[in-house]
């Protein structure tokens, strides 16, 4: 079963002695030295340091360029884990744009919480292969939405009290119309 195909695996790179007593594996191969240079490891570092203090467009910026030195060195043993942090430091920034986002809209700066979201936005589809879901942009565009729901909602409320219908009526059917775009608690106000 899977002896012969262990065998036959061995037989390829090396070599294979059977005695009664003695099994011996050998490498044919001979093993080229390799050596981490000072340049790809003085970039890793830089990089590794960035993440620590929560620089990520640094630690990216310095990741490529370590990754670019080991495309442009085949010779040289390179960190395996290059692509892994480049996408932790990628995925960091994503959700620090996210948090950004959502901390403005708690805090009732709508503007600025846009704007984030929009940055966020287009990090994700820049970076989709490390990114692939847009489920806290969409949340957060609910959040959004539902705060200029109820904010249409509330414009509506205080024009009727102030006597003017049509600037009433254009902000509630703005929020009616949101209603079937979007899930959220609705408004008893307005007719369904």
């Amino acid at each position: 079963g899977n002896l012969t195909r262990i065998v036959e695996n061995v037989k390829q790179i090396g070599e294979i002695t059977d005695d009664i007593s003695l099994i011996k594996i050998s490498n044919n191969k001979e093993e080229k030295s390799k050596t981490i240079p000072e340049d790809f490891t003085s970039l890793n570092n830089k990089a590794e340091l960035a993440v620590k203090n929560n620089k990520y467009e640094e630690a990216i910026e310095h990741f490529n360029k370590a990754m670019y030195f080991c495309k442009q060195n085949p010779e040289s043993e390179c960190n395996d884990n290059l692509n892994e942090f480049i996408k932790e430091s990628k995925l960091a920034i994503y959700d620090r744009l996210l948090f950004l986002a959502d901390s403005s809209l708690d805090e009732g700066n709508y503007e600025n919480a846009e704007l984030n979201i929009t940055k966020a936005k287009d990090f994700q589809q820049l970076h989709s292969n490390d990114i692939p879901t847009t489920e806290g942009i969409d949340k957060l565009n609910g959040k959004l939405n539902y705060v200029h729901y109820k904010y249409l909602i509330n414009e509506g409320k205080f024009f009727i009290k102030k006597y003017e219908y049509q600037v009433a009526l254009e902000n509630l059917e703005s929020a009616q119309a949101m209603e079937s775009q979007y899930i959220f608690e609705k408004d008893t106000l307005l007719p369904y």
